[in-house]
């Protein structure tokens, strides 16, 4: 399965399911701000987005923070690789529908950082 978050819901496709539900269009979430960079997609451009795994009972979760979208996995690699493919689906549905440009600064952003914090409960 293929999960994402996208404008605060929560979406679930299979993965060979190419639909156009696993991006929401809005012209509320349009973000449109001259200093961040444009994406021109060319036909195999690479990106380098972040990859989290954790395990939760006995699956491994992955996401990818700067497009909000997860997946899982019985191991972390296939969840890892199971998270690389939502990533290109959305992806390449966000450029078909024409707002790949909202996630310009995220990609391409020099900086990654992650860390893990201690909270109280």
């Amino acid at each position: 399965m293929i999960y994402g978050l996208q404008g605060g819901h929560f979406r679930g496709e299979a993965a060979g399911d190419r639909a156009e539900s696993l991006l929401m269009e809005s012209d509320n979430n349009k973000f449109n701000n001259k200093h961040h960079r444009s994406i021109t997609m060319k036909s195999m451009e690479k990106l380098n987005v972040t990859a989290i795994i954790w395990q939760e009972d006995d699956v491994y979760v992955s996401k990818c923070p700067e497009l909000e979208v997860a997946s899982a996995g019985d191991t972390p690699e296939e969840a890892l690789e199971n998270l690389k493919e939502a990533v290109e689906l959305y992806l390449e549905n966000a450029k078909a529908l024409g707002i790949l440009n909202d996630f310009a600064a995220s990609l391409h952003s020099p900086n990654k950082f992650t860390s893990t914090i201690g909270v109280a409960v």
